[in-house]
């Protein structure tokens, strides 16, 4: 709860910066003395309200998200301002990424935009802010918490996973613990210390009934893994015997069982004339039937159907370019390239340009930036551009957050295709983009930044061959 309480002062940290025009934000900055600048200077000062206290006390793990988007270059520091993707000063850095990524200062363009470099599109979000806080992004418990989070069942049994997640069942151990017991073995077997795990899995009055409904092929995972990891791969994995929704079944075993022992242990029921695997097995069959009738079903599947695809054809007069992005994760890598051919599909120019350390939704956008450029430098005055990336595509028609993190980049291809020239960008599908993809591969393994080619590869001689054929690839499309 105080990291989520500490997410929120972020917020209000973050207001300070892009809110500058709010009533609140001013009133703030003019009482503490922040400064004009686009970053605050957040002090306590002499008797601060407490809500000052929290904003100030949580500021540096606001700063830490902060980043700048080169504009005009009038506001950013060059050495002492977080401008990269690193997300901190590059002053006392030894190793950063490589910029070639970043679109150049342009004294014509708007000042520089601060943005919140933890987010895909720049904007705050308490989500982000609280992952930075908890430092929590690949922890297994995050991981837990969601597969906690999808599981669809009774809500009772809903509330009793977040318990075991938490490790918060009133077990002996925890009793004990809690000065409300004087002894920590399990009641019902009288053998060893009963801790969640020993309550749900380990006992031998438990494991029989574990026996009967997991797979035996998967019972040195199940009976060998640790809490909070159990719950988790429970919730995730498909583990039984039967073609049943295994994380219905974990989820509503673990919940009977847990009711089964309190029963033996505070009512004193006998409950040895019933079979415990058919119970669960009942309970999770009728409710999943009352979902069934309260709640039909009404999955839309959508008609495909395959189609071949291979290069379009162009008109006359029309000089077409490829182009494609591409990113290794191995390397932390990314780079793009494409191809120039007139109507026939024969080659004639093609670059590469290496990118550095970016997203691929980046190097997509590069990809299409060096397409055009590499085209006016041709001469081409008719030019129809093709990427397999539709998302790209619509961004350069949609309107475009400053904060993004390719806003620059997308008023570069913009300022291009205004330009004294005709140009069409459309999209294409991968499989009548494989010059393109293939050139973008290649281009992951350049020394330098830029390389414009006349001379073929071979690996690309062969395709562009297969494309003057009309030789199709098959594709599953939406009809």
């Amino acid at each position: 709860m105080r990291a989520q309480n500490d997410a929120f002062m972020k917020k209000l940290g973050w207001g300070l910066i892009n809110q500058r025009e709010s009533l609140w934000v001013r009133v703030l900055r003019n009482t503490y003395k922040c400064g004009d600048d686009t970053v605050p200077i957040l002090i306590k000062g002499s008797n601060p309200s407490w809500l000052w206290k929290g904003v100030v006390d949580n500021w540096k793990h606001g700063h830490n998200g902060l980043i700048w988007f080169i504009g005009n270059r009038n506001n950013v520091r060059f050495w002492s301002d977080s401008w990269l993707d690193i997300s901190k000063p590059l002053e006392g850095c030894r190793f950063w990424s490589h910029p070639s990524s970043i679109v150049p200062p342009n004294a014509d363009r708007r000042n520089e935009a601060m943005a919140w470099s933890l987010s895909r599109d720049g904007s705050f979000s308490t989500k982000t802010a609280y992952h930075c806080i908890m430092n929590q992004r690949d922890s297994s418990y995050s991981s837990l918490w969601r597969a906690i989070w999808r599981w669809q069942g009774m809500e009772r049994i809903h509330m009793f996973l977040w318990l075991c997640g938490h490790n918060k069942l009133l077990t002996n151990d925890a009793r004990k613990r809690r000065n409300m017991s004087k002894c920590d073995t399990r009641p019902v077997c009288k053998s060893g210390k009963e801790d969640i795990m020993h309550a749900l899995c380990d006992c031998k009055e438990v494991k029989p009934v574990w026996l009967r409904l997991v797979n035996p092929g998967k019972w040195h995972v199940f009976f060998n893994t640790p809490h909070p990891n159990w719950f988790k791969m429970n919730l995730r994995s498909k583990l039984d015997k039967r073609e049943e929704d295994w994380h219905s079944t974990f989820a509503s075993s673990c919940w009977y069982l847990w009711k089964r022992r309190n029963a033996v242990v505070f009512e004193q029921q006998d409950i040895t004339n019933v079979d415990p695997v058919l119970t669960i097995l009942h309970m999770v069959k009728s409710h999943q039937n009352a979902c069934t009738t309260i709640f039909p079903i009404k999955k839309v599947i959508p008609q495909r159907e395959n189609r071949p695809i291979a290069r379009k054809k162009l008109e006359n007069r029309l000089m077409k370019i490829n182009v494609d992005g591409a990113r290794s994760e191995v390397q932390r890598n990314a780079a793009c390239g494409g191809v120039a051919r007139d109507k026939e599909g024969n080659f004639f120019a093609g670059f590469m340009r290496k990118l550095g350390d970016c997203n691929i939704l980046t190097a997509k956008l590069w990809g299409i930036a060096g397409g055009l450029e590499m085209a006016w430098k041709l001469g081409y005055s008719k030019v129809i551009l093709e990427a397999d990336s539709l998302t790209t595509v619509n961004m350069l028609g949609q309107t475009i957050d400053d904060i993004h993190h390719c806003a620059n980049l997308i008023k570069w291809i913009r300022s291009w295709i205004r330009k004294d020239w005709e140009v069409r960008i459309e999209h294409n599908y991968r499989e009548g983009n494989r010059a393109a993809d293939d050139v973008a591969a290649r281009a992951l393994s350049i020394s330098s930044d830029l390389v414009i080619f006349y001379n073929q590869h071979k690996s690309l001689v062969k395709i562009v061959t297969e494309d003057k054929q009309g030789i199709c690839s098959p594709r599953s499309v939406v009809v």
